[in-house]
């Protein structure tokens, strides 16, 4: 017979609670349970509604698709029919709105949460690196021990110094040094020290050669150089050791992300984080993994291995589905508890049942009880909200809640689906408090498991854009860009609403003087209009009136660059992030490198913000189920520290992309002390190339190394100086000997053409005076032709013969031929006239009958005077 705790309830208290743990749960208790945790679920939603948030989040969706309340109806039919305004009327029809007011909506906050979001996951998601990296966390003896070169004793007599085989460049000394003293053997540098014990010395590890026996040479062989073995060489092992375990544990982290698709899902928080605020990120999550092996037997046939893994995930959520206690400030974990809601349709809920955990019984229960929706949240906006509509469909309110049950109520749950109590393995018996998942439908619990984190971690990690003062939820783009999409929308509308009634006019019709033909008073091209008998005298112009509405379109465009102006200042994402440039952007490279850094001052601040809020949550989280998973060899546990400060070290490689160009050619000066692999694995991560891709396989390194090395530049520069100087005397040497060759030739061939000289030389005269004489009778020709082209031209001119026009030529030639000897005789007068001065006056002297006079008769043809520059003929 069993008893229930309605049995017990006239017994003392003190007894009741004795008995009450001994018996067994029953449904009632069940549902009893579930009414708390449904308690704590209706406070979380309504904390969440009247904080706000919601109503700020609907505001960042809509801005994101391009909806107001000016334009809210020509969504008719989808899901963005709700007010913006928690009273506000539901638009259900398609109807558009009556007035011609322009509803456009230029979508600034798309084109801002786009860029910013596609720069951000750019830099923080490469595809061929991590965020992280992990290192052996050595204790302080050890790193004491580092620099302790004293000697390990051992033997039976613990004075025997213990010897190693010795590494390459060592010189053997088994000479015992001072200061050697015995080292007793200590654990593993990963296991945790016993309270109360004093630090033991660093031992040597598990290894061949190190403080142990060194096995034998092969027949023939020399025995190893040996060398003592020091208490630095064992500390220097064990850091060795815990860092290749360090290692292993990163990259089975790693490839446990890269198999949950890690990078995409990133993606979709980055994108929610730039789009409203919060990006919500799960994990680790248990999640099975399937893998299928195909062999051939022994007899021939083919034997398939299907095999299920429960290894750790990660997984985006919707930030409208989670709702941590509402105590919890800035962090969901500093709260007691988190709830996240999905849905799932009626033959959902029904295939629960065939997975383990669960409790056929409670989910009978609710396909009975049908979908009920829980208290009235403002998520209007949310893709996944239940409304009555989409409770008609059939879909539930799944909700998991991650808290605390105390030991009994987990007792509770896990009976009613196992059918047995929990024991001391699954909950030793002096916990009273239990990490849970607990999975309720409605409001009713279904499962219950431990969480597999012992810390009892939440699995949700939140990155914001921007810190939200006392909120866990943070500021997105479209919220800073809430008064920017404003002004612009203004702007636009009014600038389309003033073209349109610019681009026509208002037109004012004296109806009593005038009436139209058709008795339409609409206007139309050629149309045809009466002016009435009451108005007589009266002019038809004066029927009409014109007014002009003045267009204002520069004064809007003003307010919309101002717009686009603070829409920057808002975001601090400038155009030169987004691959645009204007007026503001400058042309020389310095002006270019300032502006992209002091642009890239956002990226580092969310990079430093994602890696708290993620990255390193994360990770830490992952390392924990490493150390717990049983499935994980103990090569890979240890005592790590986790670096996980890589993601603004991937901002920081971005923007630094100009001086990784350089680096590749600046490792090849030896003063620079750079490693060249490094600096071209670093440039072609730069530009998102694998460089496994393109370096040398471990095989081609191995042959490489087995090469001659190369000769330093010194040398090598010596030897090209040494060849070129012995090419040189060679090619000295070979240049005289032909060069004596050269002139003997040279004058054996003068000496034969001396004799032929002559006889060119009197065939070039005589080419030359035949060449002469053609010419001049070339240049006769010319002349005589533009003689005859004057002769022709003159006579044109003047309407007269060819023969007239000679004559007057010849005429004028014998004028001119008198005038020049006539000239030429008053010359030689002026010449003599110092032998035949003028007598003086009063005196007479008589000259010779042979001197002539000094004065003769000027001839009446001559001109007096000079002519003037090509008048002489004419004057």
């Amino acid at each position: 017979m069993s008893l229930n705790k309605e049995d017990l309830a006239d017994l003392p208290e003190d007894v009741r609670d004795m008995i009450s743990p001994h018996l067994d749960p029953t449904i009632e208790t069940l549902d009893a349970i579930g009414v708390a945790i449904a308690r704590k679920r209706d406070e979380a939603v309504t904390a969440r509604s009247s904080s706000g948030i919601e109503t700020i989040w609907e505001e960042c969706e809509e801005a994101y698709v391009g909806i107001d309340d000016a334009n809210r109806g020509e969504f008719g039919g989808g899901r963005w029919t709700k007010s913006m305004s928690l009273n506000g009327p539901v638009t259900t029809g398609t109807v558009k709105p009556a007035n011609t007011k322009s509803s456009i909506f230029l979508r600034l906050t798309a084109r801002y949460v786009d860029a910013g979001k596609a720069k951000l996951a750019e830099i923080l998601l490469p595809p061929n690196d991590k965020a992280f990296s992990m290192s052996g966390s050595p204790s302080p003896d050890l790193i004491r021990a580092k620099d302790d070169h004293s000697h390990v004793l051992g033997g039976p007599d613990g004075k025997t110094p213990l010897m190693r085989p010795a590494k390459e460049g060592e010189v053997p000394d088994t000479s015992p040094a001072p200061g050697s003293h015995t080292m007793a053997p200590a654990p593993s540098p990963s296991g945790p020290q016993a309270a109360g014990t004093s630090p033991p010395a660093p031992a040597a590890p598990a290894a061949a050669g190190v403080g142990t026996a060194v096995p034998a040479p092969a027949a023939g062989a020399p025995p190893p150089p040996m060398v003592p073995l020091k208490v630095s060489d064992l500390a220097k092992e064990n850091i060795e050791l815990a860092n290749k375990k360090a290692e292993a544990a990163e990259t089975r982290i790693y490839d446990w992300m890269v198999s949950s698709k890690y990078n995409r899902e990133m993606r979709k928080v980055v994108f929610d984080s730039a789009r409203c605020g919060p990006g919500v990120i799960k994990g680790p999550v248990p999640k099975i993994k399937r893998g299928i092996a195909v062999s051939k037997s022994k007899s021939g046939g083919v034997d398939i291995q299907i095999r299920e893994d429960t290894k750790p995930s990660v997984c985006w959520v919707d930030f409208w589905n989670l709702f941590p206690d509402p105590s919890c400030g800035e962090n969901i974990h500093d709260g007691d508890y988190v709830f996240e809601r999905d849905f799932l349709s009626q033959r959902g809920v029904r295939q629960l049942k065939k997975l383990k955990g669960y409790v056929e019984s409670q989910i009978d229960k609710v396909i009975a009880e049908g979908p009920v929706a829980t208290k009235p949240s403002n998520t209007s906006a949310a893709p996944t909200k239940l409304d009555g509509e989409s409770t008609k469909k059939g879909r539930f309110e799944v909700w998991y809640y991650y808290g605390v049950l105390s030991r009994e109520e987990m007792n509770c749950v896990h009976f009613a689906a196992t059918g047995n109590k929990l024991t001391a393995a699954d909950v030793p018996e002096d916990k009273k408090q239990v990490y849970a998942i607990v999975t309720m439908i409605n409001s009713t619990i279904v499962r219950a498991t431990i969480n597999p984190l012992d810390s009892g971690n939440f699995p949700y990690q939140v990155m914001n854009w921007q810190r939200r003062t006392g909120h866990w939820a943070g500021i997105g783009i479209a919220e800073q860009l809430r008064a920017p999409q404003r002004m612009l929308n203004a702007a636009v509308r009014a600038l389309l609403n003033n073209a349109g009634k610019s681009a026509g006019s208002q037109i004012v019709v004296d109806q009593g003087c005038i009436r139209p033909a058709n008795g339409s008073w609409d206007l139309s091209p050629d149309k045809i209009w009466y002016k009435t008998q009451d108005s007589p005298g009266q002019s038809v112009g004066d029927a009409f009136e014109i007014h002009e509405i003045p267009n204002v379109t520069d004064e809007m465009l003003k307010i919309i660059d101002l717009a686009m102006k603070q829409a920057e200042e808002a975001t601090s994402i400038p155009l030169v992030t987004q691959g645009q440039t204007d007026t503001t952007t400058p042309e020389t490279l310095g002006g270019m490198q300032l502006q992209d850094t002091n642009a890239n001052q956002l990226l580092r601040d969310i990079g430093w913000s994602f890696d708290d809020s993620i990255t390193e949550p994360l990770v830490n989280d992952f390392y924990e189920w490493l150390l717990l998973d049983p499935d994980v060899p103990d090569e890979e546990k240890g005592d790590f520290e986790i670096n996980a400060h890589g993601s603004i070290a991937l901002i920081e490689r971005s923007i630094q992309d100009q001086v990784l160009v350089q680096l590749p050619a600046l490792s090849l000066n030896p003063a620079y002390n750079l490693d060249p692999e490094k600096c071209i694995e670093m440039f072609l991560k730069s530009k998102h190339l694998k460089p496994s891709d393109v370096q040398y396989s471990e095989e081609q390194k191995e042959a490489n190394s087995k090469q001659p090395p190369p000769k330093p530049p010194q040398v090598q520069v010596a030897e090209i100086n040494a060849s070129v100087a012995r090419d040189k005397i060679v090619s000295s040497q070979s240049a005289d000997q032909q060069n004596k060759q050269h002139e003997a030739q040279l004058h054996e061939a003068s000496l034969a053409l001396e004799g032929k000289d002559a006889e060119n030389d009197a065939a070039r005269i005589q080419a030359e005076e035949r060449r002469t004489h053609a010419e001049q009778v070339v240049r006769l020709h010319e002349i005589q032709m533009k003689h005859d082209t004057a002769l022709m031209d003159y006579a044109n001119k003047r309407g007269i013969s060819l023969i007239a026009a000679k004559k007057d030529l010849a005429k004028t030639a014998m004028t001119l031929q008198a005038q020049r000897e006539l000239n030429a005789a008053d010359n030689a007068v002026d010449l003599h006239k110092h032998h035949n001065p003028a007598p003086e006056p009063g005196v007479r002297k008589t000259q010779p009958k042979h001197i002539i006079p000094t004065s003769p008769a000027r001839p009446l043809a001559q001109t007096p005077g000079r002519a003037a520059n090509g008048k002489a003929f004419e004057q």
